[in-house]
């Protein structure tokens, strides 16, 4: 893509099941890539709770590569013990490589 353009990186969640995605360490070289947002859209948006999409919004800022890290989090697993023997496990990670190029 050229620098100024906007794209977005779309992961299925599940919200009823606790299932989210976020950005994850390191964060892309904001000289290249920055992170302008996020959106979710439900299946069913009638339905709570419904699956869906998460939409992470980004700008190409100027000529290079980066690469984009997403994790995904489980914010409602279990009660408060699970949760916190949870707390240091990293969960499954997606990782996109974009390139800027004029």
């Amino acid at each position: 893509m050229a620098p100024g353009e906007t794209f977005a990186l779309k992961l299925r969640i599940s919200p009823s099941a606790g299932y989210d995605w976020e950005p994850a360490r390191p964060a892309p070289d904001p000289a290249v890539v920055v992170r302008t947002g996020g959106r979710s859209k439900a299946d069913d948006p009638d339905r709570m709770g419904s699956p869906g999409y998460h939409f992470f919004d980004h700008r190409a800022e100027a000529e290079g590569s980066a690469r984009v890290r997403l994790r995904k989090d489980c914010f409602a697993c279990g009660g408060e013990e699970e949760k916190a023997a949870k707390a240091g496990r990293k969960g499954p990670e997606m990782v996109f490589r974009i390139t800027v190029k004029e």
